[in-house]
């Protein structure tokens, strides 16, 4: 499931959805459920993240459940239905 305008969209996101700020330089797409996991390129698996709050997550100082529940807000859904979904795609792709 990839698409590369997805990740492009995501990519050149004006700011953070985070921390808000805005991305000059361009946000990183972030996968809000890993890759290796089962590569899911959905808008509901990704935000935009600034460079510092990229890193934060990954140094552990950002949990998954806080990324889940602005993609929620942003999709205007649950953070439940989001990881069914999820949770439903991985199965179906095995």
């Amino acid at each position: 499931m990839v698409s590369n305008e997805l990740l492009r969209e995501f990519t050149y996101a004006r700011h953070c959805e985070l921390c808000l700020m805005p991305t000059p330089g361009g946000a990183h797409p972030h996968h809000v459920h890993s890759r290796g996991a089962g590569r899911l390129d959905i808008k509901i698996n990704l935000i935009s993240l600034c460079p510092d709050c990229h890193r934060r997550f990954h140094d552990g100082h950002i949990d998954r459940k806080t990324l889940l529940e602005i993609v929620a807000l942003r999709e205007k859904t649950t953070v439940e239905a989001i990881e069914d979904e999820i949770y439903r795609l991985r199965r179906a792709a095995k």
